[in-house]
């Protein structure tokens, strides 16, 4: 005996209803052509073929949400969230009439949804099923694509409840190519959608000022991430804010604020509070450094080359990198990251590449000469290099003074309130016990001959860098470098 029928939103009853009403004409807002549709796309398709998930994001961004969450399963990727405002969450029939007017292009939360969601189904050929659910509204999902009727089958065994806020479920593959596509030689594979779609969140959302949150590991992580973070080659130095009157504040991370990181901070001690200084700032400066490596000092001294690099500029707009302008500055050991808003500045209709020209060249300009500042204030005070940074009331110290209360109390249960040896020797091994299976243990700290040179090395560019504002600059392609364009 078959089921209940889905309660799904029809586009063909709607589209009959508004015709009804007179809302629709052959040329209007609501036309259903596809030659019209098709055409009206190929003017709005955006940068790659997986861009569409950076425009899912953006609006996530746009309407504050307070968490963006993705899930990904064998055969579809689910990406949720919730707008701030409950009067914001769109309603089905908004949502279908803004996807069938043309009009995705609008910068405005909707717009940035559904034109996400036209590149989905026309640009990536895939196909998804949309659930909006409101405060006493019924959820219909809305279903888009060759394979969209697959999906319904998906959610139910995934056991997916549509909490309030919108939920975007996404298919990886056509039926045809399901099995084909999971079993076959990997050098035989098509292109992986899962895998494409946490590429593109890695790569260009990692400054998203929402918790961007895929299979449980945090995206937005400067520090964690696995190019600009802390790796086996460089470390952070600083990430310092900039204020300029002209611009807002610019929304950023959580663990965005006034930061100095000392030769022998540890990465975990690196990521926490240093206090919020700083949040509200226009601009921000992150500057990274290569590891000390005994090895790599001495081929310096003995072959007298290093290899430079280049400086740059990130463009961040709704939480999504936009762009990445180059400065023409190379330096030896050091490596400096500007931050910059790419709101109210002039981009193409898909809002995801900038266009050169004086409000641009102006704002770089502002940038660097606030970054020039700030160098100079780093250089002042080679110590703070050196010096390791307190770990005082920070959340590490307060774990261990509760783990050690824990320990003395099981101790003092077994031996009683009467100090002895073996009491404190009980409870020195179980706070021992509990700090190694709660945190990771501490480096070794790095010598001091060798904390000297990376210093003077460190000192030596930061000389260099101090001339940025009067660097050249050009766009760096950074949306081509990760997805060549097709």
């Amino acid at each position: 005996m078959a089921g209940p029928k889905e309660d799904v939103f029809d586009i063909g009853e709607f589209l009959a209803q508004q015709s009804a009403e007179g809302s629709v004409e052959s040329q209007g807002e609501f036309t259903v052509s596809q030659e019209k549709a098709a055409i009206k796309l190929s003017r709005f398709a955006l940068p790659f073929v997986y861009a569409w998930v950076l425009k899912i994001v953006q609006a996530a961004v746009a309407w504050e949400s307070e968490r963006i969450e993705v899930r990904q399963y064998r055969s579809f990727t689910v990406l949720a969230f919730c707008p701030s405002r409950m009067e914001d969450i769109p309603s089905e029939e908004a949502l279908v009439s803004k996807l069938l007017s043309g009009r995705t292009q609008d910068s405005d939360q909707l717009g940035l949804l559904c034109m996400g969601l036209r590149a989905l189904v026309e640009q990536a050929g895939l196909s998804f099923r949309l659930l909006i659910a409101r405060p006493e509204h019924p959820s219909r999902p809305i279903h888009a694509g060759n394979d969209a009727c697959a999906l319904a089958a998906e959610q139910a065994w995934a056991r997916l409840s549509p909490a309030l806020g919108i939920q975007l479920m996404v298919a990886h593959l056509p039926l045809r190519e399901f099995l084909m596509n999971r079993y076959i030689p990997k050098s035989f594979l098509y292109e992986r959608p899962d895998l494409e779609i946490a590429r593109v969140l890695d790569g260009l959302c990692f400054l998203c000022p929402v918790p961007l949150v895929l299979d449980g590991r945090r995206i937005d992580r400067l520090m964690s991430h696995p190019i600009w973070g802390f790796t086996s080659a460089r470390r952070p130095v600083a990430l310092l804010g900039m204020h300029c009157p002209e611009r807002p504040p610019l929304k950023v991370p959580e663990e965005f604020e006034d930061k100095v990181i000392a030769i022998n901070t540890h990465p975990r001690r690196a990521k926490r509070t240093y206090g919020g200084v700083g949040r509200e700032s226009s601009f921000w400066m992150y500057l990274t450094a290569s590891q000390p490596n005994p090895a790599r000092a001495w081929k310096e001294q003995l072959l007298h080359f290093v290899a430079k690099q280049y400086q740059h500029i990130f463009f961040v707009c709704h939480g999504v990198v936009v762009d990445r302008y180059k400065i023409k500055l190379q330096t030896s050991h050091t490596s400096l990251l500007g931050i910059v808003s790419a709101q109210g500045l002039p981009t193409d209709l898909s809002g995801l590449t900038m266009s050169h020209g004086p409000a641009l060249e102006r704002l770089i300009r502002t940038a660097t000469v606030a970054m020039a500042v700030r160098l100079r204030q780093l250089r002042a005070s080679p110590e703070s290099f050196l010096q390791d940074i307190p770990d005082t009331d920070s959340h590490g110290d307060k774990l261990d003074y509760r783990l050690a209360a824990e320990s003395q109390e099981q101790a003092r249960a077994i031996f009683g309130d009467k100090r002895s040896v073996l009491r404190e020797g009980l409870a020195a091994a179980l706070f021992a016990g509990r700090h190694f299976l709660s945190k990771e243990s501490d480096p070794d700290q790095i010598g001091a001959i060798l904390a000297m040179e990376w210093r003077d090395s460190l000192l030596k560019d930061l000389n260099e860098l101090e001339t940025i504002e009067t660097a050249g600059f050009e766009s760096d392609g950074l949306l081509g470098e990760i997805y060549p364009r097709s």
